[in-house]
């Protein structure tokens, strides 16, 4: 993902840098899909889906902008939605993707850490009306880049590296771009929609010192690019791997929440297209 200096259009990376193709493959079978359930235990409301996509479907504003981006660039003040199809047929694969940027007080009070748990990358393939999970792993590769997403800088404070996620501190003046750790996932069949979803948390990094998480500003997007296995560093593309498109900016928060980028119109949710599983948004409960 990456803005281009004057004209601000969509573009991506996503997974410059990863080292080539994951062993995983595409996901195995179908998951049930509905328009709400119950995901935070007995006590918690009913998840509405359709409200969660609708909220974050193609032209939702963001809730803030962030830091060193010019305004007028098409990935700042809404989602977007610019690729639905391969590029061409050379175009087999994909990976999900996202970015922590500062908000536009460059607030980074020194306790404060990002959690980023549960990545995921969903496909709805045409005819099929269940979504499919896909293997792309839940631990996170990531980079230092500019806001602009210009590669390269100091490397973050990575604190954690694991199965479930990561823990970070973006280094000053640069956001933390992250994908799948293990590489982008074959596209078996044609797809007709995707999501790529992640949750996040401000979080302490010493449970003994001050809490200062209020005065955090940190914002969150997600995305995700189509890939060409033959051309793994995106050279082609001028390093600038084609993206599926992009989600709004949200704000961190200390409550867990969710970043969903999906290809999904309006229309689509309102004429009942299928749903994906309400587990998808489960948040963690720690």
């Amino acid at each position: 993902m990456n803005g281009t200096a004057g004209s601000g259009d969509l573009v991506g990376t996503g997974g410059v840098g990863t080292g080539g193709a994951g062993n995983g493959g595409a996901g195995n079978g179908g998951v049930g899909s509905g328009s709400g359930a119950n995901v935070g235990g007995s006590s918690s409301p009913v998840f509405d889906v359709t409200e969660h996509l609708l909220a974050s479907a193609e032209s939702s504003p963001s809730e803030a902008p962030p830091s060193g981006v010019p305004s007028t660039w098409n990935w700042v003040a809404a989602a977007t939605s610019t690729l639905t199809s391969p590029p061409d047929g050379a175009y087999t694969h994909a990976n999900y993707w996202g970015a922590v940027f500062r908000g536009q007080s460059d607030a980074t009070p020194g306790n404060t850490q990002i959690e980023l748990r549960n990545c995921s990358m969903w496909f709805l393939r045409e005819g099929a009306d269940q979504w499919v999970k896909t293997d792309a792993s839940v631990d996170l590769g990531g980079s230092t880049f500019t806001p602009t997403y210009a590669g390269g800088g100091p490397e973050p404070l990575v604190l954690l590296q694991g199965p479930a996620g990561s823990d970070v501190v973006p280094a000053e003046g640069h956001i933390w771009h992250f994908w799948q750790g293990n590489g982008y996932q074959p596209v078996a069949g044609v797809v007709r929609e995707i999501i790529s979803n992640c949750q996040s948390r401000l979080a302490l990094r010493n449970a003994g010192a001050e809490d200062d998480r209020a005065a955090a500003d940190y914002l969150v997007h997600m995305g995700a690019d189509w890939r060409n296995p033959s051309d793994p560093e995106c050279v082609n593309d001028g390093y600038i791997c084609p993206s599926w498109g992009v989600s709004k900016f949200e704000r961190l928060s200390v409550a867990w929440r969710n970043h969903t980028f999906h290809s999904l119109t309006r229309a689509d949710l309102s004429a009942g297209a299928p749903l994906p599983p309400a587990s998808l948004f489960a948040l963690p409960m720690n």
